[in-house]
């Protein structure tokens, strides 16, 4: 395990993601688990309307990490619940830079840094929709020609990858991570979650943070939807 910010930083931004770090505070993750049991397998920007959500995203680890790791002056766009019942489908491979600035053409490279950080309110393992990402690709194209579009540009079935080379099948590192644990990664990482075969609800909180300079395309995020990061309350 790294011993520093800066070696984590480093395996950041040269593998794409980081090894899974702790709350500092799981209580919360607990009441956002009680809160989401009747939500929708996938639920929109949950940091909109739950004080709970506000809470655990700003968990003193998660911001202090998102500081040493990414910067400042940080804006939240996006939230997901992951709710995978037994049962739920795999999420097949994507990535989460949906834009680079407006509606330029989404870009790998890190000068216009995008991150996403998945929370794990519940264990995410091997069976119930563990994450898999492939090494590099938040830099790297992979001689796949991956479409440059922005997200709000392309039709919603042309998301997800139809499959991987083997090459680029040799390069996939999965990532279990314990209940109570979160990670960043660069969000033009490919990545995937498989399906949940276990008899458990495994619960997923998907952050997207991007700098607060940029311009938003409205189709995916509205003023309402960007809070500063970290964020307690919602303005009136």
């Amino acid at each position: 395990m790294p011993t520093s910010w800066q070696d984590i930083k480093r395996t950041l931004d040269e593998r794409g993601f980081t090894d899974p770090m702790t709350l500092r505070f799981p209580e919360a993750a607990d009441a956002v688990f009680e809160e989401t049991a009747k939500l929708a397998l996938y639920t929109r920007n949950p940091h909109i309307r739950f004080e709970t959500v506000r809470q655990l995203v700003s968990d003193p680890a998660i911001t202090e990490a998102v500081a040493q790791l990414c910067g400042s002056g940080f804006v939240l766009w996006r939230s997901a619940f992951f709710n995978k019942v037994p049962g739920a489908r795999e999420i097949g491979w994507h990535h989460d830079k949906h834009f680079s600035d407006g509606d330029d053409l989404v870009k790998l490279e890190m000068d216009l840094p995008h991150y996403s950080v998945f929370i794990s309110v519940t264990q995410t393992g091997s069976d119930n929709g563990m994450l898999e990402f492939v090494a590099g690709s938040h830099v790297d194209d992979l001689d796949m020609n991956r479409d440059p579009r922005p997200y709000h540009q392309r039709p919603p079935n042309e998301h997800n990858l139809p499959g991987l080379s083997p090459a680029v099948e040799a390069r996939v590192i999965a990532t279990p991570l314990p209940q109570y644990t979160f990670m960043v990664f660069h969000s033009a990482i490919l990545h995937r979650s498989l399906q949940n075969t276990s008899g458990d609800r495994r619960l997923g909180l998907a952050l997207r943070l991007s700098p607060g300079d940029l311009t938003f395309p409205e189709a995916q995020a509205t003023a309402k939807d960007i809070l500063p990061y970290p964020c307690a309350t919602v303005p009136a």
